[in-house]
């Protein structure tokens, strides 16, 4: 299951707005967050540079977001239910 073109666009704009705010502007260049999307996840990676040169770097998931596909009519949605118990 794809993402929508709606769907891609609230995704930019929370995770670049998320990304540029949880890293202070005066430590940008020694850590970075970005996200990459793919198919129907968003993956969230830490970067830095490596210690013996910049132009190296390191980079590293942090978390994985997937669309949670509907539950099809006729189908378990995966929760049992509860039942009350009757007397009699």
């Amino acid at each position: 299951m794809s993402l929508s073109k709606f769907e891609l666009k609230r995704i930019e704009k929370i995770f670049t707005e998320y990304c540029e705010k949880r890293v202070p502007i005066e430590l940008r260049s020694q850590i970075r967050i970005e996200y990459r999307v793919r198919g129907d996840e968003v993956k969230l990676y830490g970067s830095s540079p490596v210690w013996d040169g910049p132009a190296k770097g390191i980079s590293g998931k942090v978390a994985r977001f997937k669309k949670a596909p509907k539950p099809r009519p006729g189908f378990s949605t995966g929760v049992t239910p509860r039942y009350r118990e009757t007397a009699g």
